[in-house]
């Protein structure tokens, strides 16, 4: 589906969607503002049809690699961080996204996400997992 801009100019592709991924850096509250602080910022084009969680997820590993885990949260279209940011955990909430960014009827530049990242801890290796294990045997 292609959308014509109130300009005429330019037409907004709506079968892709633009992830503008804000990685490696942290929440920082101050006052009634929250601010996403230090990171980097990449985009990513992923088709509509295909839009999931682990597809976003694969697309921030093409430019972000880490072995934390990672929470995403998602920028609701107009609204600042303070009251719009949604964490995405599922298929089910990239489809409530989708919808909150398409339900503006505003697409100067396509559809666009906000997505910032939060690391929260460290995944486990196979051979971590079975290293403590192995020591909580040892209790026995």
């Amino acid at each position: 589906m292609m959308f014509l801009s109130m300009s005429g100019l330019e037409m907004a592709n709506l079968d892709m969607i633009c992830i503008r991924f804000h990685y490696g850096g942290w929440f920082e509250t101050v006052g009634a503002n929250v601010y996403y602080l230090g990171g980097d910022i990449a985009k990513s084009w992923i088709d509509v049809d295909k839009l999931s969680y682990f597809e976003i997820k694969g697309h921030l590993e093409d430019h972000y690699r880490t072995d934390h885990v990672i929470r995403f949260y998602w920028l609701k279209p107009h609204m600042d961080m303070m009251s719009g940011l949604v964490l995405l955990v599922d298929d089910a909430s990239c489809q409530v996204m989708l919808q909150a960014h398409t339900a503006t009827g505003t697409y100067p530049e396509g559809l666009v996400v906000d997505m910032y990242t939060e690391n929260v801890g460290t995944e486990l290796a196979a051979d971590d997992q079975e290293i403590w294990a192995a020591n909580d045997d040892d209790d026995l």
